[in-house]
């Protein structure tokens, strides 16, 4: 049974992180990684999949709010130019040749390389090479803090106050079906897809007698954008009759933030047609990998503009769970490496839990 209780910890409010991961990429003879917070004791040093444990001293060392590789450590670093590709040739020939084939050509990146997307579908391509760190602390965070904001879904909370029935249905994109979540892949250490956190930690908070009266219905699917999501909401919301509705789109949308805005309010609009009563929960996506700002797929591209423009269209039943903010204060300390799951777009298990942390305390009842 997973530890609900350490995913659903707050990274913005705690003094405890458990497993904060670090890419242990290699240039030259360093090996190193940065830590969200400076650390004052180091609980556990692990695998990224919890099947290892290091020593600190033997494998490892501090240093100026870093991780350092020894020496001869067994922990498992690689070269950081795994990552890139120098060529167009040498980029066609890895897709080429990997099993897990990515529908689209080589993707460059600012520089004029290419991302290396072994990992795509396949996680543990690049989490092999991080590490998972517990450690406590006394720093403080110093970026945007989720709040509670049940007081503004007035229907939402009166049927939790009633113990009345709940549809929620969450209707997102790849990120939001749990790509790229450890269980997912049948691959340690097997956390779940932060839509399942989020589900049990709401019905603990909700307390229900029948937790089947909170349910969460994921009608999510990869690589959609808002237009194909205005254009599936009979079949994949109208039909569950849902009385709280998650919009988890914006990571495949490339247009400008006002134009993502409106088509987010043409989706609500058109399910508000058909339940006026329903509420909304607009998640501002994680970002892409910044050095991907490149045609013609531009996976970095308007991303950043996302949570103020959904800021933007909140009012009474419809609120923002701001994940960008939160993943914009972890990069501003860590690199994109150190917290991705395919190098090109999607949160590793780190990253998955800020997602449930966000939402949770979105949603929470007490």
């Amino acid at each position: 049974m997973y530890n609900i209780g350490t995913l659903l910890t707050p990274i913005w409010d705690t003094s405890i992180v458990y497993r904060e991961t670090f890419a242990m990429l290699g240039d030259g003879d360093v090996c190193k990684a940065p830590f969200l917070y400076k650390p004052d004791r180091i609980l556990k040093i692990e695998s990224y999949d919890g099947q290892n444990v290091y020593e600190l001293g033997r494998d490892c060392y501090l240093d100026a709010g870093e991780i350092h590789i020894t020496p001869g450590s067994s922990i498992n670093a690689i070269d950081s130019s795994f990552a890139i590709f120098k060529t167009r040739q040498e980029a066609d020939e890895a897709m080429e040749a990997q099993d897990n084939k990515f529908e689209c050509s080589p993707v460059m990146t600012n520089d004029g390389r290419y991302l290396n997307l072994g990992a795509i579908g396949r996680p543990s391509y690049v989490t092999d090479h991080q590490i998972a760190i517990t450690y406590r602390t006394t720093a403080l965070w110093e970026g945007y803090v989720p709040t509670n904001q049940i007081d503004d879904l007035p229907y939402l909370k009166k049927k939790i106050e009633n113990k009345e029935k709940i549809n929620i249905v969450l209707y997102g994109d790849s990120i939001c079906c749990g790509f790229d979540a450890s269980s997912m892949y049948g691959e340690n250490p097997n956390q779940p897809i932060w839509p399942k956190v989020l589900i049990d930690g709401l019905r603990d908070s909700y307390d229900y007698d029948n937790d089947k009266d909170v349910s969460l219905i994921n009608v999510s699917e990869s690589g959609m954008d808002s237009d194909w999501a205005y254009d599936n909401i009979k079949e994949r919301v109208l039909d569950h009759k849902p009385d709280l509705v998650i919009l988890g789109f914006g990571m495949n949308d490339r247009v400008d933030g006002p134009e993502y805005a409106s088509k987010t309010l043409k989706i609500i609009d058109k399910i508000r047609d058909r339940f006026p009563k329903c509420e909304f929960v607009l998640i501002s996506t994680s970002l892409p990998n910044p050095n991907v700002h490149t045609a013609p797929y531009y996976f970095d591209c308007y991303h950043d503009e996302y949570a103020d423009a959904l800021r933007s269209i909140t009012s009474r039943g419809i609120v923002l769970a701001d994940v960008q903010s939160v993943h914009k204060e972890i990069l501003r300390h860590k690199r994109y490496m150190d917290v991705t799951g395919n190098m090109l777009n999607h949160p590793n298990d780190f990253i998955s839990a800020i997602y449930a942390q966000v939402l949770y305390e979105t949603l929470r009842f007490n």
